[in-house]
């Protein structure tokens, strides 16, 4: 059963600040999660996403045509590494 996207709470380490999944920007666009659960990225992707094991700030990404993926928050929540469904990465900040 897909998870209901919603606020992440992070460790006591960074003060319990809120991370939420918006806009993220690249250096050649933004990618934008949506509250509904999909993505678009600057390259013109679109998927779905969920959460995956919220202990450690990990999403589940699933494109359209590529297959899956996962992306994991920061501590501090000012960024996301993506990891890409053929194996690359990329980092997305606010």
């Amino acid at each position: 059963m897909k998870q209901r996207p919603a606020e992440l709470t992070s460790t006591p380490a960074t003060r319990r600040k809120r991370i939420r999944p918006v806009a993220w920007k690249v250096p050649k666009g933004n990618w934008t999660l949506n509250d509904d659960g999909t993505f678009t990225t600057a390259a013109g992707g679109k998927g779905t996403w969920q959460w995956g094991d919220r202990s450690k700030r990990e999403l589940e990404l699933k494109w359209q045509k590529l297959g899956d993926g996962k992306a994991i928050f920061s501590a501090d929540g000012k960024t996301v590494q993506v990891t890409l469904p053929k194996g690359g990465q990329t980092t997305l900040t606010r």
